[in-house]
């Protein structure tokens, strides 16, 4: 499975979705992980240490991945870029969750 990882949006958001230790533990369970270039900066991961590991730099973490780690939950066009059948995992901000989970299916075209 292609696990992305693109960088965080939100104003202010310095954390990433996964250090280098968490790709080098998802690519030896026999996953391919791609991370979005400079995703890590904020939080002090340089590309290097990611591909170090053998994760592999994109710029669009989101095409070809079947699962979409965040901290924060997809605004606006990061949901468009959400193929079908496209999984994500996010950090569990109660108010953030709940505004995602119930925007109405046609402004999430994928998502059905």
């Amino acid at each position: 499975m292609q696990i992305g990882i693109p960088t965080e949006t939100v104003a202010g958001e310095t954390r990433v979705a996964a250090t280098p230790e968490t790709v080098k533990k998802l690519i030896g369970a026999g996953h391919s992980v791609v991370i979005q270039r400079g995703a890590g900066v904020k939080a002090a991961y340089i590309d290097s240490a990611y591909e170090q590991v053998g994760a592999t730099l994109t710029d669009d973490a989101y095409t070809g991945s079947q699962l979409i780690l965040k901290v924060r939950s997809p605004k606006g066009d990061e949901i468009q870029k959400l193929a079908a059948n496209t999984a994500v995992v996010q950090c569990l901000t109660l108010t953030a969750t709940l505004s995602w989970i119930n925007l109405p299916l046609n402004k999430c075209p994928h998502l059905h």
